[in-house]
């Protein structure tokens, strides 16, 4: 007996696609109800994006309940947690820091994200250097 075997390939792995699926529910009248509904399934080209729904349908199912349908799939970036003052951006998949407006003495920093000073200035006794202000203050002695 011969057996033949037939391959599809899409880039690596299975392309992102929708694909019937049996999707458990759990009912009280109906304890063991399982249903085929179409879900996003299959790889994405990048590690840091995942095969989610960018289009869905609700389907009414005997007049009971009802239940959501993939009808269209993407490859969209995974959220990533970002330091504070920074957000996550879809677009890139990275988090990014909007700039702000810094004053005339003062430029925007991508890295802190932050207006740091154009110049630093060793302080007489009794002051010291702040930042947000860029110039040296009194010590405040507790």
């Amino acid at each position: 007996m011969e057996c033949v075997c037939t391959c599809v390939v899409t880039g690596i792995g299975i392309s992102c696609l929708p694909r019937p699926v049996a999707v458990k529910f759990e009912r009280i009248d109906q304890p063991h109800l399982h249903l085929e509904l179409h879900r996003c399934v299959g790889g994405c080209f990048s590690r840091d994006t995942t095969c989610t729904a960018s289009k869905t349908e609700t389907i009414c199912v005997e007049n009971i309940m009802t239940v959501t349908n993939h009808t269209q799939c993407d490859c969209k970036c995974k959220p990533l947690l970002c330091k504070e003052k920074f957000r996550f951006d879809p677009n890139s998949c990275s988090c990014v820091c909007d700039k702000t407006k810094c004053r005339r003495d003062q430029f925007f920093d991508k890295i802190s994200c932050a207006c740091k000073c154009k110049t630093r200035k060793v302080c007489d006794h009794g002051t010291k250097w702040q930042d947000e202000l860029c110039k040296c203050v009194p010590k405040v002695v507790a």
